[in-house]
């Protein structure tokens, strides 16, 4: 849509026309134009959000009540032409830039691994059910990808150009350093630095201080909760977060139901647990490298009390609880 064609709807508008027909047409525009950057800025969305929601609420106010109707127009003309003023700087802006830019996506399925290297030289680990997006050639002041799932990042250091990884509610901005991050979805959050310095801010968070974010040096890790929100720093052994990558699984206090996805995941099988297993949240201290799932579930019964059983391509699982037999 031309930027004149923009202004007659306007105008169309405040000569009578339906209100429905010019609100339509002023959404689309506004979809077609911020459409064109696939990693959108935070800021700039809902800064464009609050406008056009300011703006409907004029339209809606005049057509509840026509006394201030003259007052009501100008207000509504001058929010619009911020609105039409910001979406052609943004459009002309990246336009030459976008059109030429290929998106690409590399994911990974239930035990596969797989390396990317990205244009600037930067390596992904990717870890198993992980999906990688991300441009062909980065932008000349910022380096921005997406991850679901877990990878391990080797960043190109390149101080003017911050290297930005979303990954759920959460951004990580570094400019040169080593981190894990798991990201799968419906699970927490955590990002696990092994060297250089990175920053984790959450993206989309009501709370004030939520973008002042949390700084992260080699050995701390940053931990988001989907359940209440919250995003924590502590320390941690690294090597048990990275130990994916030399096909090793190494458990560090942690729950028996998240060691379960995590066999699931690296063997590709499904694990269930019955109905009557215990609600007790045991926590599970091991190590295994280069082993079959057999031989682990057979360890952790050293661990735990449980029995399991393959039945249709499944292993179901009966916890007894947290006492070993």
């Amino acid at each position: 849509m031309k930027l004149n064609d923009f202004r007659k709807i306007i105008n169309q508008y405040l000569e009578g026309v339906s209100p429905l027909e010019s609100r339509k047409k002023v959404e689309s525009f506004l979809k077609r134009s911020y459409k064109r950057r696939p990693f959108k800025s935070t800021r700039l969305l809902n800064e464009r959000e609050a406008l056009k929601e300011e703006l409907w609420g004029e339209i809606d106010h005049k057509i509840k009540g026509k006394a201030k109707a003259r007052r009501s127009f100008l207000k509504i003309a001058a929010i619009v032409s911020l609105l039409i003023i910001s979406s052609a700087i943004l459009y002309k802006v990246s336009l030459p830039i976008l059109d030429r830019q290929k998106i690409i996506v590399v994911k990974t399925n239930e035990g596969q691994r797989r390396t990317v290297t990205l244009a600037d030289g930067s390596i992904v680990r990717m870890n198993a059910n992980s999906s990688l997006s991300f441009p062909e050639k980065f932008a000349a002041d910022i380096r921005e990808i997406a991850l679901t799932g877990e990878a391990f990042f080797e960043v190109e250091k390149d101080p003017s150009r911050p290297f930005v990884v979303t990954s759920g509610n959460i951004e990580t901005t570094v400019l040169g350093t080593e981190f894990n991050i798991r990201a799968y979805r419906d699970a927490d959050i955590d990002v696990t630095v092994t060297e250089g310095k990175v920053k984790v801010t959450r993206s989309e968070d009501p709370l004030p201080h939520a973008t002042e974010g949390l700084v992260l040096i080699p050995g701390q890790q940053a931990l988001f909760s989907i359940k209440d929100k919250s995003l924590t720093r502590q320390e941690v052994n690294v090597k048990h977060y990275i130990a994916w990558q030399e096909k090793e699984l190494d458990f560090e206090s942690t729950p028996f139901r998240e060691v379960l996805k995590i066999l699931e995941r690296t063997y590709q099988t499904k694990i269930e647990l019955t109905p009557g297993s215990s609600k007790e949240e045991c926590l599970v201290k091991a190590r295994f490298r280069n082993k079959d799932l057999e031989s682990i579930l057979k360890g952790l019964q050293r661990l735990l009390s449980f029995d399991y059983k393959y039945k249709d391509s499944k292993i179901i699982i009966h916890n007894k609880g947290c006492n070993t037999p």
